[in-house]
């Protein structure tokens, strides 16, 4: 048993340094408007922060898991502006 929560504690924080990086980069590309970084790092945030609240959780909440994805699938749409019909998806998702 203590194995096995130490085993979590060391996949957060790993799990949790990856989210960090990949934050940074996107606030990085957000302020030189590397597009190119921001399609690569906008992304992985949310399920970084999935994979984390799994692997943690006691007791999953699925309605957050789904929310959670809801809100990724919003901002993959919404990451392509010029069409309308992703735009539109990303405003209903």
């Amino acid at each position: 048993m203590i194995v096995f929560s130490i085993m979590n504690v060391i996949a957060f924080w790993i799990l949790f340094a990856v989210l960090c990086v990949f934050w940074g980069l996107n606030l990085y590309a957000n302020w030189s408007e590397n597009k190119k970084l921001i399609f690569y790092s906008k992304p992985t945030l949310v399920p970084l922060i999935i994979v984390i609240y799994l692997v943690n959780a006691s007791v999953l909440n699925w309605l957050l898991v789904v929310g959670l994805i809801f809100g990724f699938l919003g901002d993959m749409f919404l990451m392509w502006k010029d069409q309308k019909k992703f735009f539109m998806l990303g405003l209903v998702s």
